[in-house]
C-alpha cells in the first residue's frame, strides 16, 4: 500500500506541519516524491487545510501482529510457555502481516511498532517492524532490536515470588551465559557443571552481556528500576527502561547510570526508524521525566508549551500547566 503511494507525486497543502525537530509550520506544502518547492501538474493534491500534518509516529513496544484477539489462544504469538528464560525466543515469526489490527493502526498514523515478546523473566527478542508488507521479509527493520526483561512485579512470580530471587536469578543466569561462552568445548564434553538454563538461550544473551544489543526492562517501581540499574550497572549492560511510572523518583540515578530512553508513541521521521533504540545520555548525563502520554512528539501534536511538558504534566494538565500524575522517564 504504501509503496504504491510514493511510486506516485503526493501534495499535501494547506496543513500544519509539525517536523521532527524546529516549530510548527503554518499553510505548508508536504510534497512526497519529488523534488524542490514547485508542485508538478500531474501530483496528487491533498488538501490539509485545517488539519495538522506529522511524522509517522513510533510505537515504542507492544504486541501489534503478534496479538489479534487476546483472549482467544489462537490468535496470540508473543508468549513462549514452559520456559522462564526465553532468551532464544525471537517473535518475529509470529507476525501476522495481514492483521487487520496493523490497517487499523496505519491508519491511525503509527506507521513503525516495536514488537515485543511477553511473559517470562526473560521474555525474548523484540522486533522492529514498518507497518507496511505483504511479507514478515517486507515489514522487518531489525530483527532483534533487544532483549526483553520482565522486571516488574509479574517478574518475581518465574522467581519463586520474590523480587530478590529475581536479581538472584538473573545475575546467575548471566553468569552462566559469559561462562558458556568461555567453554564452550567443556559444555559440548559434559565436562561442566549443570547451567541456570539451555544453550541456546544462554547464546542468545551474549550480545546483551556485550553491550551489542539493548535490555529492554520493564520496570514500573521505584525498588525495580534500581534494580535494572543496578544489573546494568554490574553486568555493563545497554539499558532500555520501559514503563517507569516511578522513574521521576529515581531520575537522578537514571541519569547517572546513563540508563538509556524508552518511547512510546512519539513523532518520530518514518526515515529515522533504523536509529539505535538506545540512545546513551546527553553530554553531562542529564535526562527529564515527563509523565505518562506526554513527550517532545506530544508537544509537538498538541501544541503544549515546551515547559510544561519538561516539568512533567499529563498531557490534560499540560495543555493548562496544572501538576501532574505518575510519570515515566522517556529522555
Amino acid at each position: 500500500m504504501i509503496a504504491v503511494l510514493l511510486a506516485q507525486t503526493i501534495a499535501i497543502t494547506g496543513g500544519t506541519v509539525y517536523p521532527v525537530s524546529g516549530p510548527k509550520i503554518a499553510n505548508a506544502t508536504v510534497l512526497i516524491h519529488g523534488t524542490g518547492v514547485a508542485i508538478p501538474s500531474d501530483a496528487t493534491r491533498i488538501d490539509a487545510a485545517g488539519k495538522w500534518v506529522t511524522p509517522g509516529l513510533i510505537d515504542g513496544g507492544g504486541q501489534l501482529g503478534l496479538v489479534e484477539i487476546g483472549a482467544v489462544a489462537g490468535t496470540r504469538e508473543a508468549s513462549l510457555q514452559g520456559d522462564t528464560i526465553a532468551a532464544a525466543f525471537n517473535v518475529t515469526e509470529g507476525i501476522n502481516p495481514a492483521s487487520a489490527v496493523i490497517a487499523v493502526t496505519r491508519i491511525e498514523g503509527v506507521t513503525t511498532v516495536l514488537a515485543t515478546p511477553t511473559g517470562n523473566l526473560v521474555s525474548g527478542q523484540a522486533a522492529l517492524i514498518d507497518l507496511d508488507g505483504a511479507t514478515i521479509e517486507q515489514m522487518v527493520v531489525k530483527s532483534p532490536a533487544g532483549m526483553v526483561l520482565d522486571d516488574s512485579e509479574s517478574g518475581k512470580d518465574y522467581a519463586g515470588g520474590s523480587r530478590a530471587g529475581l536479581a538472584d536469578r538473573l545475575r546467575r543466569v548471566f553468569r552462566d551465559a559469559l561462562e558458556y561462552e568461555r567453554r564452550k568445548v567443556d559444555f559440548s564434553r559434559a565436562q561442566i557443571q549443570p547451567l541456570s538454563a539451555p544453550a541456546r538461550d544462554l547464546e542468545a544473551l551474549l550480545p546483551v552481556l556485550h553491550a551489542q544489543e539493548p535490555l529492554i526492562a520493564y520496570a514500573n517501581r521505584r525498588s525495580d528500576i534500581a534494580t535494572a540499574l543496578r544489573l546494568a550497572r554490574e553486568f555493563k549492560l545497554k539499558l532500555v527502561l520501559a514503563g517507569a511510572q516511578e522513574g521521576w523518583e529515581v531520575a537522578r540515578n537514571i541519569a547517572e547510570r546513563r540508563a538509556a530512553r524508552a518511547r512510546g508513541r512519539e513523532g518520530r521521521a518514518h526515515g529515522d526508524r533504523h536509529a539505535q533504540l538506545a540512545q546513551p545520555a546527553p553530554a553531562g548525563g542529564k535526562r527529564r521525566v515527563v509523565w505518562d502520554g506526554v513527550g517532545p512528539g506530544a508537544a509537538r501534536r498538541h501544541a503544549l508549551p515546551r515547559g510544561n511538558v519538561r516539568r512533567g504534566r499529563s498531557l490534560r494538565l499540560a495543555r493548562t500547566g496544572q501538576g501532574g500524575e505518575r510519570g515515566r522517564v522517556v529522555g
